[in-house]
């Protein structure tokens, strides 16, 4: 689903974009280290639109490589600080995540992609979504990074 489409549908934006951005950096830096992840590094400018790349990301799952996918993108986003709103590096994440480089790239112009990214927008905000991440539980839906220990109570 495409963060800014529920943004659009639910009128609100990015707490990144805003006076909290230093200490919502500095809590997410924090949770980071006590679960033991490598330290981040912001790509700049953070956050940016992530259109293609959320475009690929619906191939990626046609392909059955949605995790690989994510993981290769999130990786070189926040531990090499590679902004993942350029076509080229996200093309780089989906080839190291066993995509053709070539296929994600014209995928991401398909019509069919286009429309599954926005159908599962309208999903995700049909069943509560406001944010990222989101967990359903029970027709609850808990979402933010913040709330994660939240969710695995629940």
């Amino acid at each position: 689903m495409l963060l800014g489409g529920l943004f659009q549908r639910f009128d609100r934006g990015s707490w990144a974009r805003t006076e909290l951005r230093e200490g919502g950096i500095s809590e997410i830096e924090r949770r980071a280290r006590e679960y033991g992840l490598p330290k981040l590094v912001w790509p700049d400018p953070w956050p940016d639109s992530y259109l293609f790349a959320m475009r690929v990301a619906t191939y990626a799952e046609r392909e059955g490589l949605v995790r690989e996918f994510a993981l290769s993108s999130f990786r070189d986003a926040f531990t090499r600080g590679i902004d993942q709103a350029i076509p080229v590096h996200v093309l780089n994440a989906a080839e190291a995540a066993g995509l053709n480089r070539d296929a994600a790239e014209s995928a991401a112009r398909e019509p069919e992609i286009k429309q599954a990214l926005i159908g599962a927008t309208a999903r995700a905000g049909d069943l509560g979504v406001t944010g990222v991440p989101a967990i359903r539980i029970d027709g609850r839906v808990v979402w933010g990074d913040d709330r994660l220990d939240q969710a695995v109570r629940a």
